[in-house]
């Protein structure tokens, strides 16, 4: 069964919104072939989210409830995906600005930390 909806998936990655049971296997096919169909896919697996934000840290604002690992790994890519992080923890905030200083403008509540380094560099 998975072969066969594996070939449907090479085909047309959108083939996941039908399908029922959606293993990480059957996940992984179709966020291989476009990141932008995780937004169609149940319940996605971590290493299935982190698949989707490598290959464009924007697709994060289409997974709902990310891990802390896939927060951290969209804004390693592109600092300024934390815009689309609701409540970026601690971790994610500092891995952000240590990467681009000004993706500080990005992140709507500053956890106490970054906002004391943040006062620091001014």
């Amino acid at each position: 069964m998975v072969q066969f909806l594996g070939g449907g998936l090479q085909k047309d990655s959108k083939i996941i919104e039908i399908i029922k049971n959606q293993t990480e296997k059957v996940q992984l096919l179709a966020v291989k072939k476009d990141s932008c169909i995780i937004k169609f896919i149940q319940h996605p697996t971590e290493k299935v989210q982190l698949l989707a934000v490598k290959k464009d840290s924007c697709i994060i604002k289409f997974i709902q409830h990310p891990t802390e690992k896939v927060q951290i790994a969209a804004v390693k890519k592109d600092p300024k995906s934390i815009i689309h992080i609701q409540n970026p923890n601690n971790a994610v905030q500092m891995t952000a600005i240590t990467k681009d200083p000004k993706s500080i403008n990005f992140i709507k509540y500053l956890s106490d930390e970054v906002q004391l380094i943040a006062d620091k560099k001014d």
